[in-house]
């Protein structure tokens, strides 16, 4: 059963994977590199075995996948790129935008420029332009709204 889930979330690990490593500007590709690096070592570690290094070529096949692992995971956990790069638009939106990064043609774009009254959290905003209550989530009627109609919460 263990196996068959495994399998089944293969891909989407994969996907997501791809999809980190091109916010920090870097091929796809390189989810392979424990696998090359493995392999390198596993090759290296024969080759060392042949000419009586036993021990040595033991441990250079086994820390092959390892340091590839890690230097994979290193690229992992770089921050994203802040701007657009070769793969596509930035991951996050620009600061300011209220959460949202304006959508071109939309007829109802974010407003920075509103915030909360009763605290520093500005409304929720969804790329639509909606927005939405700080404290209970309900959305504003309409912009003019100084108060949430359900919690009372002032904007």
């Amino acid at each position: 059963m263990g196996f068959i889930v495994s399998l089944g979330l293969l891909l989407p690990s994969l996907s997501a994977t791809a999809r980190r490593l091109h916010d920090t500007n870097r091929t796809g590709w390189w989810i392979l590199l424990p696998i090359g690096a493995g392999v390198a070592g596993i090759v290296a570690g024969i080759i060392l075995v042949t000419i009586d290094l036993l021990l040595l070529g033991a441990a250079i096949a086994i820390l092959g996948p390892i340091i590839g692992f890690l230097a994979l995971l290193g690229f992992l956990m770089q921050p994203s790129d802040p701007g657009p790069n070769h793969y596509g638009a930035a991951p996050f939106p620009p600061r300011g935008t209220g959460g949202y990064a304006p959508i071109p043609g939309d007829p109802h774009p974010p407003r920075p420029d509103v915030y909360c009254e009763s605290g520093s959290a500005p409304p929720s905003y969804t790329p639509s332009g909606r927005q939405y209550c700080p404290q209970c989530g309900a959305e504003r009627p309409s912009a003019d709204a100084r108060a949430c109609a359900v919690c009372g919460a002032a904007f």
